[in-house]
């Protein structure tokens, strides 16, 4: 399986205020669009994925940029014209058909705001080392269950953070290389001051996650398992976008 980013380029086309939780309507668009380009794939991705130990994974996630952003208490103001970015990443069938239905739909739609679709653009070229820091931009979600079944949240200052971020990438790595992953797998945070906790409303239900961003994460691995964090993102609900990373630098040992 190869796995790709794609970045769509366009504008708001009115003056927007933006609710910070808008994950589960951008996850709406997007299905739209890989409905719109390839209708078979977007039903076997939405109501199948790709199953392993008993656990389901859709292998794409997103990150969304605003330009020029006034970040209020409530909502991020956008100018109309301001420029944004969409980042689509993962497998390449699905990466290629989400975008193709974006730019024949030619917008985004989030809460009944409209962001016009200008072009895309290819990734940057990454050259992954052994030792990679990443910038995590949208919150990564980890979750076990308690005696009760129980959903708990875990964050970055307990050592089971990182098992579940571990076990979870090494699912998804069985699944796009078919075979076990050997190699070293070791986390740290350059700067635990500036872990921010996040809380990620407006999903169905009242349902409500919480995840930590806002700090650089090392991530010690082969170079295949790079490209699994970096294109697939870290932890859960990466089809909301969770676990999103942007590439800093990276280094041989």
């Amino acid at each position: 399986m190869e796995l790709i980013r794609k970045i769509l380029i366009m504008e708001a086309a009115s003056d927007i205020s933006l609710d910070y939780n808008y994950h589960y309507e951008l996850m709406k668009e997007i299905y739209r669009s890989l409905e719109i380009s390839n209708p078979a794939l977007a039903l076997q991705i939405h109501e199948e994925g790709f199953r392993i130990e008993n656990k389901k994974y859709k292998l794409f996630t997103n990150q969304f940029f605003i330009e020029n952003a006034q970040y209020t208490k409530d909502f991020i103001k956008i100018k109309k014209g301001s420029k944004c970015k969409l980042i689509i990443s993962g497998l390449k069938e699905v990466v290629k058909n989400i975008v193709l239905g974006f730019l024949e739909k030619e917008n985004l739609n989030l809460f009944n705001y409209k962001f016009k679709i200008l072009n895309f653009e290819n990734d940057k070229k990454i050259k992954f080392n052994k030792v990679t820091l990443y910038k995590v931009r949208n919150p990564i979600v980890a979750t076990r269950q308690d005696e009760n079944k129980h959903i708990i949240f875990v964050n970055p200052f307990e050592e089971d953070f990182y098992k579940i971020l571990a076990n979870n990438l090494k699912r998804k790595y069985k699944i796009i290389y078919n075979k076990e992953y050997e190699g070293e797998l070791y986390f740290d945070i350059e700067d635990t001051f500036s872990v921010k906790k996040r809380l990620i409303s407006n999903i169905k239900s009242k349902f409500m996650l919480i995840g930590y961003s806002g700090f650089e994460l090392y991530l010690v691995a082969d170079t295949d398992m790079q490209k699994v964090a970096y294109y697939c993102g870290l932890g859960s609900n990466n089809v909301l976008g969770m676990g999103a990373v942007t590439y800093v630098t990276s280094r041989r040992d």
